[in-house]
């Protein structure tokens, strides 16, 4: 529900104003996690668009395929309405693209689900989008964990970071191999030390994917991505304090407020 009254506030909009950094995030039907992006949208000189269809697209600095919960059903979406097409088209022109969870996974060469866990029915599978080399198997098991990381990778924007610690969490019913460049080096999981690899960065620095929600909380890698785009750009971006915390807190509390009969709620405790 929270995601439903998130996304009905959402606006899709053209090409941002002279200067901005534009980020199209791809409004997936079944997004979740949509609180990924939070971060990135309280950064100065950076526009978030959610973009439905091929013709929203435009000519972004980066896209992001977000988070689903329905990846095969959302996947054969986006190729009804043309975003398949057009996000292979921008990668192979050099545009950065960015899958996190199910937007990782359908970054990939194939997903299939022989037990029907991801919503379309046992022995469903279907062709990824071909932008990294990996595969992905949904399974019964969901995985979820608080998880700390180190940066691996040394193309694209990660370069500057490698070897940085990052932290977030992972939720997902998949298990995604074939990654020749990992995008992170896992060293905890609930706090329990581990030693495995996590996400996918393809050879030019140009597409990369992960398991891993909340990367962008994390200032450094965040705005290692934001400073790369805005290089390539030739632009300069300045930054001030790190806000994200409070931010969260104002929108949860935006969220509440707007599900609740808050006059019952202080009825109830005492508050009227």
């Amino acid at each position: 529900e929270e995601d439903s009254v998130y996304l009905e506030r959402v606006e899709r909009r053209g090409a941002g104003a002279p200067g901005d950094i534009d980020i199209a995030c791809i409004l997936l039907p079944h997004l979740s996690n949509f609180d990924d992006l939070d971060a990135l949208k309280l950064e100065a000189g950076v526009r978030i668009r959610f973009v439905a269809h091929s013709h929203e697209l435009g000519h972004p600095r980066a896209i992001i395929l977000p988070g689903s919960k329905n990846t095969l059903a959302d996947l054969a979406w986006l190729r009804a309405r043309g975003l398949a097409e057009a996000i292979v088209a921008q990668a192979g022109a050099g545009t950065p693209v960015v899958g996190i969870c199910g937007g990782y996974q359908m970054l990939g060469r194939r997903l299939a689900d022989p037990h029907g866990v991801d919503g379309c029915g046992a022995g469903a599978a279907a062709e990824g989008l071909g932008l990294l080399p990996v595969d992905t198997v949904f399974s019964p098991t969901k995985r979820t964990y608080q998880a700390r990381a180190r940066v691996r990778a040394r193309q694209g924007f990660l370069d500057r970071i490698t070897g940085v610690e990052v932290t977030g969490y992972e939720i997902h019913m998949g298990v995604t191999t074939g990654a020749t460049s990992p995008a992170v080096r896992l060293e905890r999981r609930l706090g329990e030390p581990v030693e495995d690899f996590d996400g996918g960065v393809d050879g030019r620095g140009v597409v990369a994917g992960t398991y891993i929600h909340g990367l962008f909380a994390n200032v450094g890698l965040r705005r290692a991505m934001l400073d790369w785009l805005a290089r390539r750009k030739g632009l300069t971006l300045s930054y001030g304090d790190d806000a994200t915390r409070e931010a969260a807190y104002d929108r949860l509390a935006e969220v509440v407020r707007s599900s609740l009969d808050m006059r019952m709620v202080r009825d109830i405790v005492g508050f009227s």
